[in-house]
Parts: structure tokens; sequence; C-alpha cells
């Protein structure tokens, strides 16, 4: 069962505790997060609860980068609501039910695996004309190299924060 509501002290202490133990500046620990300075900083103060992806993805960084804080990114997710308070990881029930109640989201959405959606695509893609799917092709093509670079922007940024360099306001 998810929380519905967030413990902003218990969120802060989370925060301030991995920070401490991981020996990371704000701006590292924003970089962690994918997240600004300011909107970091936010979060540190509390004044306004990151959506579940955001934590989620903190958290699972947290624990790739720093298994022995395993714990304290199972409290974080705990103290923004959508954790769980078992010792254990979350199920992916639980997981989605959490997902689905976030604030960003409606309910309803339900999320599909990559094996679906690629099923549903070549479906598709079986019932186009040639012509139909080389210009389906070309226009991937162009949202790739669209999507690289916004990577390679991002990955330019992430490196400008771990520098302790202002995020970019371009």
């Amino acid at each position: 069962m998810h929380i519905t509501t967030w413990d902003r002290d218990a969120f802060q202490r989370a925060l301030a505790q991995i920070s401490e133990r991981a020996h990371l500046s704000q701006a590292e620990f924003a970089a962690l997060a994918g997240r600004s300075r300011s909107q970091f900083n936010r979060w540190t103060r509390a004044e306004n609860r990151p959506t579940y992806d955001a934590v989620a993805g903190l958290a699972a960084a947290i624990t790739r980068r720093y298994p022995e804080l395993a714990d304290l990114a199972r409290e974080l997710l705990e103290a923004a609501g959508y954790g769980h308070l078992s010792s254990g990881p979350p199920s992916h029930e639980d997981a989605a039910e959490a997902k689905a109640a976030a604030p960003h989201r409606p309910a309803s959405e339900v999320m599909r695996t990559v094996k679906e959606i690629q099923d549903e695509i070549n479906k598709i893609l079986a019932r186009m004309s040639p012509e139909e799917r080389a210009q389906w092709e070309r226009d991937m093509a162009e949202e790739d190299a669209r999507l690289e670079l916004i990577r390679q922007r991002r990955r330019l940024e992430w490196a400008r924060l771990m520098r302790g360099d202002p995020p970019n306001e371009d």
C-alpha cells in the first residue's frame, strides 16, 4: 500500500544523512538526482514534494553508487510518501501503485512493458506500405538525432554542475 502524504522532516533528514555519509556536495547530489541545484535546494528545504519518478530515480542512483546507503534511499522514498514500511524492496505491483498515485500522473495510466510496446510497433509496421515504412524510418532517424542532441546537452550540463558551475540558462 502506498503512503499518500509525505514527511518533510524525515525527507530532509534522509537527504542530509545521505549527503553526509556519501560526502556529496549539493551540486554533486543535484547531479546524481538529475536536477538543477536550485530544484534540489528546494527539496532539501522541503519546499516542494518531488515526483515519484524523481525520488525513485534518485533512490536507485544512490543504491547503485552507494550500496551501503540502500536503507537510507528506501527511507527517502518512504519520507516522500512513495515508499514502503517493509524492510524489503517494494514489489513491482506496489511500485506501480505508488507511481499511479503520484500527483503528476492520473491513476488510470498503466505502464506497459518494452516488449508490449515493441510488439505493437511491429504490428503497425507490418500493415504499412514500403513507402510509409521508409518515411517512418526517416522520421525515427531524425527523432533519434534530436534525442541524442538532448542527451549530449544534458551530459554537458551535468558536467558543469559537477564542477560547481551554475546551471546553463539557455
